[in-house]
């Protein structure tokens, strides 16, 4: 009986957890709309077919927001059934839309992506990039367990490695000029720069997540509640 009431208060403080995590990201994404950064058109639509989609329980598998004449708005633009190969015959060149993806049957992961076409002038990029953190927290309020890549090449995407693709359709095969411009390496060099900062940002919530188990086990500690024999030794084999 003990075993199972603390079970069920591990499952309890789980939930919290997610249900905090939820929270935040939701607040962000307000505070973000608020400031008219961006906003979304059938906002409370788009978080039910999210959570469907987290669920299993829609039919289809993946979702795509896009700019309608609004450059600060996003709207539903298509759904689908299919995988990435069905996503990425749907990926235009000359425009930036978002992609959800739920790939497995299992879990409720899914995948946000940000996908940036070769032909979009720089101009553009420029004022669609603070909106990223904004479309994370949105559907991240819906679909916590959530992967975010920003993704320019179509082989990136189907997670392929290929020689060739075309800059500005990102259609893959021959046809490419040999070697790089001067933009496209710029171009690359920004998107590197975006996903170190990405994976910085990830680091550092994973920290801060890990900050705050250790602060509440010494706050539990210091409460009388348990005591750990030799804990600095098994902090160090936890870690090995």
């Amino acid at each position: 009986a003990r075993l199972r009431a603390e079970k069920e208060a591990a499952a309890r403080r789980e939930a919290a957890r997610k249900a905090k995590e939820a929270g935040g990201a939701s607040q962000r994404h307000e505070a973000l709309t608020k400031a008219k950064l961006v906003s979304i058109t059938g906002e409370e639509d788009l978080k039910e077919q999210l959570l469907a989609l987290r669920d299993g329980e829609s039919d289809f598998t993946w979702l795509m927001l896009g700019y309608g004449d609004d450059p600060k708005t996003l709207e539903l633009m298509t759904t689908g059934e299919g995988g990435r190969e069905e996503v990425a015959e749907k990926l235009p060149g000359d425009k930036v839309v978002y992609v959800v993806l739920k790939e497995d049957e299992s879990s409720q992961r899914c995948l946000l992506v940000k996908w940036m076409g070769r032909e979009v002038p720089r101009m553009r990029r420029a004022a669609v990039g603070p909106h990223w953190a904004a479309v994370q927290d949105f559907v991240r309020a819906s679909v916590p367990q959530l992967d975010a890549k920003q993704l320019e090449l179509k082989s990136e995407f189907l997670g392929r490695a290929v020689e060739g693709e075309d800059a500005g359709s990102g259609v893959i095969g021959g046809g490419g000029a040999s070697g790089a411009s001067q933009d496209d390496e710029a171009m690359e060099a920004r998107l590197r720069a975006e996903k170190e900062a990405a994976a910085r940002r990830e680091a550092a919530r994973k920290a801060k997540e890990a900050g705050g188990a250790s602060q509440r086990h010494e706050a539990l500690t210091k409460a009388k509640l348990v005591s750990i024999t030799g804990e600095e030794d098994l902090k160090e084999q936890l870690l090995a």
